[in-house]
């Protein structure tokens, strides 16, 4: 089997990117799906200087018409700021999947990857959500 092919999203709404805004991203999702290419990675931290913003925009640029069949897997939040420690709790796992569920406007998502694994948080590292 080929290994599947997954477009990263970390730039979009990022400073100085070519995908700045809802309709620039639905453009390249248009080209992205007319190679074939129908499955993104995104995350809460996305871009790192405007969180959020990354999955926003997928989102929006979505919405903006019919649903083009992408599967979408993203992160979970980590505070950069700290240690990570509590990032992995249920109570903020939960919170952090809502929040980005609310922000790609899908009631789902492929994966839910923790990136950052505090010291003593377990051997757990990655976590699948239906």
């Amino acid at each position: 089997m080929p290994p599947k092919l997954i477009f990263g999203t970390a730039t979009f709404g990022m400073d100085g990117s070519s995908f700045a805004d809802a309709a620039s991203v639905r453009q390249l999702l248009t080209k992205l799906q007319a190679l074939n290419i129908s499955h993104l990675d995104t995350a809460a931290r996305y871009p790192p200087l405007n969180p959020g913003r990354s999955e926003e925009l997928i989102g929006g640029a979505i919405d903006m018409g019919k649903d083009l069949g992408f599967e979408v897997d993203t992160k979970l939040y980590t505070d950069t700021k700290t240690d990570g420690g509590g990032d992995l709790e249920r109570e903020r796992m939960e919170r952090s999947v809502e929040e980005s569920l609310r922000r790609l406007g899908r009631r789902g998502v492929s994966l839910v990857d923790a990136s950052f694994c505090p010291t003593g948080a377990g051997p757990t590292n990655r976590m699948m959500w239906n």
